[in-house]
C-alpha cells in the first residue's frame, strides 16, 4: 500500500478515535482501524505471496533502519509505518512461535519510536508533536500518548503486556517532549497491569539488588 494511503488512513481512522475520549474508546478506535487496514491491503497481500509475514516485516524493518541511518526520513517512516500496521501478533506466533514473534514486534515498535522521534519536534503545546519540516509525510501521531495507545492495542490491549524494552523509549519520547505527566501515567498504567509473576520477579530483583548494595556499602566502610 502506498505510504500516503497508509498515513492518510491513520489520520482518518486511528488518530481521531484516540484523541476523542477515554482510554477505552481510544483502544477500540485504534483496534478497529488497524484490523480494517490489515484486511484491506491488497498490495501487502501481493507482497506476501510466496513468503511469510515475518519475512516481509523483517524486510521493511531493514529498509526503514537503513533509511533512518542515511537520514532519509520519508522512506524510513513509510516502511516503518507499513510494518507496524501489519504487525499481526497472532499470525506471527503461528509462523515463529510466541517468543520470537514478540521479539520481532518489539523491534518494530522500537524502530517506529526512533523514526518518529527523529522526524518530530516539540510543538507549541507541551507534549504535542509536529514534523520538523513541512514536506514530511502526513498523519504523524500528534503526541507520545497516542503512540502508547497504539502500542497497547498491538499488545492485546493491556499496558502491562507491553515489553519493557518498548516502554522505555516511549517514556524517553515523552520526556523529550517535556510531557512528564504522560510519562508518569504510562509507567503507572504499565506497573498496575503487569502480570503477577512479573511483579514478583521485579520485587525479588529489587530486594536482591538492595541487599547487594548494602553488603558492598558495609564492606567499603570496613
Amino acid at each position: 500500500m502506498p505510504a500516503a494511503l497508509t498515513t492518510t488512513y491513520y489520520a482518518q481512522q486511528v488518530a481521531p478515535g484516540i484523541a476523542s475520549g477515554s482510554r477505552q474508546s481510544s483502544y477500540a478506535s485504534a483496534e478497529l482501524a488497524l484490523a480494517t487496514h490489515r484486511r484491506c491491503s491488497p498490495a501487502t497481500e501481493l507482497a506476501l505471496s510466496g513468503r511469510g509475514l515475518a519475512s516481509h516485516l523483517k524486510g521493511l524493518h531493514q529498509r526503514a533502519s537503513r533509511a533512518l541511518i542515511l537520514g532519509q526520513g520519508d522512506s524510513a517512516w513509510s516502511n516503518c509505518n507499513e510494518a507496524i500496521l501489519h504487525c499481526n501478533m497472532e499470525r506471527l506466533v503461528g509462523e515463529l512461535g510466541e517468543q520470537q514473534a514478540r521479539q520481532l514486534c518489539c523491534r518494530m515498535w522500537i524502530l517506529y519510536i526512533c523514526v518518529l522521534s527523529s522526524l518530530t519536534e516539540l510543538a507549541d503545546g507541551d507534549g504535542e508533536l509536529r514534523a520538523k519540516r513541512s514536506g514530511i509525510l502526513p498523519a504523524l501521531p500528534t503526541s507520545a500518548r497516542q503512540v502508547w495507545d497504539l502500542i497497547v492495542v498491538a499488545f492485546d490491549g493491556r499496558d502491562g503486556d507491553v515489553d519493557s524494552e518498548v516502554l522505555v523509549p516511549t517514556v524517553l519520547l515523552c520526556l523529550k517532549l517535556r510531557d512528564a505527566r504522560a510519562a508518569r501515567d504510562i509507567v503507572e498504567a504499565w506497573l498496575a497491569t503487569l502480570p503477577k509473576d512479573t511483579v514478583l520477579l521485579l520485587q525479588e530483583t529489587t530486594e536482591s539488588c538492595s541487599s547487594e548494595a548494602q553488603q558492598q556499602h558495609s564492606m567499603a566502610r570496613a
